[in-house]
């Protein structure tokens, strides 16, 4: 008797979770689908549809359907080409256009010329990512991974009767040329939930939280000739994880057509290590050091990041793609630290100093996203 209870209750139930799952798999008769409605121009707007056995198409959203999540995934793959420049303030090397001690009547002077700044070029990145998309909670998980490198060199000499001034150092005797190279390594990732807030046919707000992570790489060359030859070397980088937030939006202004944007904030935390040498070689081609000081220590760094551009979308068969141009800003803080020390015997005491600049980024991307 108890056996017969126990099967018929077994029964029962396979055959609710049987009834359940055929409600969402119905032959040809319910093949619910997914559809993207482009007419509308929005990138999120979707419409449920049902078929009948006849063929007919009615609206259903079956919300109490099993496993409609799961069967509802929804996945972007999305790749950018990158033309950013690195901007640096706190990048002075030399002073050029020095005037001679016969110009200037006095003795002891200041500063006077023009200071010549290390520059980076204009340089090519790129940025890949992928998005999982759950359409009926209008949640969706996001990643993306940018890498750029950026570099620059400058230069200034002797120009008549002008004389160029070191920086960096105690150069003994008049200053011939000065040569400046830099270059920066950025890398970023993020992991992070999506969540529409708005969706409509004219206007459409995200909102997204989730980890970040950065690898920042700066080195800096110097080298100044003359009588003697200076080399001067700083070399600073920084790894660290945190949390981002931030809001996407995007402005349908014409079928297909939109204007979107992105703004984030986030804050790092992790290692930073900063190394400054400074190298004389004499009249004797004998090296000695004047600077070598080593820094490691942890630090926040914050980031703000923003992005605005046209938007154009086309659609074919089951696949939507995105083609985009968008200026983007990224900008870092807390990094790029010039330290400094007066010269004396080695055990003398040292007046220490720094000084410090924000580390940013800015240019064109240029993008597609495949919806799927």
């Amino acid at each position: 008797m108890g056996n017969s209870r126990l099967f018929c209750r077994f029964s029962l139930m396979l055959l609710l979770l049987l009834t359940c799952v055929s409600e969402k798999s119905y032959a040809a008769y319910c093949n619910e689908c997914f559809s993207w409605d482009c007419s509308c121009g929005t990138r999120d707007y979707y419409t449920y549809q049902n078929y009948s056995e006849s063929g007919d198409c009615y609206e259903s959203p079956c919300e109490n359907s099993c496993f409609n999540m799961f069967r509802n995934l929804t996945w972007k793959v999305d790749g950018a080409y990158l033309f950013w420049r690195a901007f640096e303030g706190e990048t002075q090397f030399v002073i050029s256009g020095v005037p001679s001690h016969t110009d200037i009547s006095g003795g002891n002077v200041g500063a006077i010329g023009t200071l010549e700044s290390a520059e980076f070029n204009w340089a090519s990145g790129f940025r890949v990512g992928g998005e999982l998309g759950l359409p009926e909670y209008q949640l969706k998980l996001v990643g993306d991974f940018t890498s750029i490198t950026n570099a620059g060199s400058d230069g200034a000499s002797v120009s008549g009767s002008r004389y160029l001034n070191d920086i960096f150092g105690d150069f003994d005797g008049a200053v011939a040329t000065a040569c400046s190279s830099i270059r920066l390594y950025t890398r970023m990732w993020n992991l992070y939930f999506l969540k529409d807030l708005t969706c409509n046919c004219d206007f459409s707000t995200a909102f997204y939280m989730g980890i970040t992570g950065a690898n920042i790489h700066q080195n800096w060359h110097v080298l100044y000739s003359g009588d003697q030859f200076n080399a001067y070397s700083l070399d600073w980088s920084y790894e660290g994880v945190g949390l981002r937030t931030g809001l996407d939006f995007a402005w349908n202004f014409a079928s297909r057509f939109s204007i979107v944007g992105n703004v984030s904030g986030a804050l790092f935390c992790g290692e930073y290590n900063n190394k400054g040498t400074m190298t004389v070689l004499g009249d004797l081609l004998i090296e000695s050091p004047f600077y070598d000081y080593r820094l490691t220590q942890q630090r926040i760094v914050p980031h703000f990041q923003l992005s605005l551009g046209p938007e154009m979308r086309v659609c074919f068969f089951s696949i939507e793609m995105d083609v985009y141009a968008l200026w983007e800003l990224n900008v870092f803080n807390n990094l790029h630290y010039i330290y400094k020390s007066q010269s004396g015997t080695p055990i003398e005491p040292k007046d220490f100093y720094s000084t410090n600049s924000l580390t940013g980024l800015q240019g064109l991307t240029l993008g597609f996203r495949f919806s799927f």
